[in-house]
């Protein structure tokens, strides 16, 4: 995995796709309906010319539900 830093810019802009795998994401059309339409999404993005993309797994909205849990308590 490459890793990414802002503080490496060479000053090109830089395009970030996002892939929402939570059913309640904000943004509709980010929204994957399950994870085995990851991969394919994200060649999509690529195509589209997306340099790096955001995964989301959860959505971060406020009072929305917790899907996913790794340990520990919420």
């Amino acid at each position: 995995m490459q890793r990414f830093s802002f503080s490496e810019n060479d000053g090109k802009t830089r395009f970030m796709g996002i892939i929402n795998i939570s059913s309640d994401s904000f943004y509709e059309q980010s929204r994957c309906n399950s994870p085995d339409e990851v991969p394919a999404r994200g060649e999509k993005k690529e195509r589209e010319g997306a340099n790096f993309l955001d995964l989301g797994a959860e959505s971060s909205r406020p009072g929305s539900k917790a899907h996913f849990r790794t340990g520990g308590n919420r």
